[in-house]
């Protein structure tokens, strides 16, 4: 299903499922709002949000909002002008629901800045988005090397019984779908997206397209590349693979990244770790996901090192949480 015909009957521009009034961890170092959309096509195995994923109860947004319509976040917005800096969308995938770029637009003409965590899973959508509403940070899922279309499906789609064996091999017997083995390709698309607004190209256009110059086309975008590890994941095994990719976008001829923004990194990896609290217990089971063992702690921190290494001289600064 195409993000344009999701939630066609919803009364408000995105069914907003919950909201967290103040957050500084949502969009690290600044103080936000977060709105969390319902709706996912994905199911990673260590989503802590595995309500937000039935689009199904996106045509009902007073339930799924538990009453809160999008009146009343206005009004909750419009009561912390002068106490937050931003708002964040998050989920959920927000690209998914064609109302996105009306909320971004409310948000900033109530003078708040606006971050968007997404999956990258709809990269078209997510170039409009860029392009003709200027979110000021964007916070974009990595989940593993996304040229390696197996390992990219076994995270995207290992938190749910969506193999088929006729379709190839998977984890533990489990197949893709010629349409799950594209994922990685749709988030290598988004991320050449988001790199080409940060260098200054017109917002949509790839990394290494013709930059705008100084004075023309929107503000270039912050950006923070995510991804989540656990033991023995797709996700580990990925960094190296991630790190190559980043540093090929950050290293590109031509490339000139903004290495700020507003006196903070233009563009960080966050390396973190998965969290056992609100995963699926049926996900869980499905990819036998574990979020910690004996000697995980050190793993984790040479992940890091490791990525830091590979990514040395680049303008990507790596961190661990």
């Amino acid at each position: 299903m195409s993000p344009d015909s999701l939630c066609d009957v919803a009364p408000a521009p995105v069914p907003v499922a919950g909201v967290v009034p103040f957050s500084s961890v949502d969009w690290p170092g600044t103080l936000a709002a977060t709105l969390f959309l319902q709706g996912c096509p994905w199911r990673c195995p260590y989503c802590h949000n595995p309500d937000l994923r039935d689009a199904a109860k996106c045509g009902d947004v007073g339930a799924a909002a538990h009453d809160l319509e999008w009146r009343g976040v206005l009004d909750l917005l419009g009561e912390r002008r002068g106490l937050l800096d931003a708002v964040v969308f998050t989920g959920g995938e927000p690209t998914m629901h064609r109302g996105l770029g009306t909320a971004i637009d409310a948000v900033h003409d109530m003078g708040f800045a606006v971050g968007l965590h997404t999956s990258g899973c709809y990269p078209e959508a997510l170039g409009r988005i860029v392009r003709e509403h200027c979110p000021e940070w964007i916070g974009l899922d990595v989940k593993s090397d996304p040229r390696d279309a197996q390992a990219y499906a076994r995270v995207a789609y290992g938190g749910g019984d969506f193999g088929g064996g006729e379709h190839g091999g998977g984890e533990a017997g489990r197949g893709f779908a010629p349409a799950q083995l594209v994922a990685g390709a749709k988030v290598l698309r988004s991320l050449e997206i988001v790199a080409g607004a940060m260098m200054g190209a017109a917002p949509g256009a790839t990394a290494g397209a013709e930059p705008v110059p100084d004075g023309a086309g929107a503000r270039r975008p912050a950006l923070e590349v995510r991804t989540t590890v656990w033991p023995d994941s797709p996700a580990v095994a990925g960094v190296p693979g991630i790190a190559d990719v980043l540093a090929g976008v950050a290293t590109e001829p031509g490339a000139e990244l903004a290495t700020e923004f507003e006196g903070k990194a233009a563009f960080t990896w966050a390396i973190q770790k998965a969290r056992p609290d609100g995963v699926s217990p049926d996900a869980e089971a499905a990819a036998g996901f574990r979020a910690d063992r004996p000697g995980w702690a050190d793993e984790f921190d040479e992940l890091v090192a490791g990525a830091r290494e590979r990514l040395r001289g680049t303008s990507v600064a790596v961190i661990g949480r």
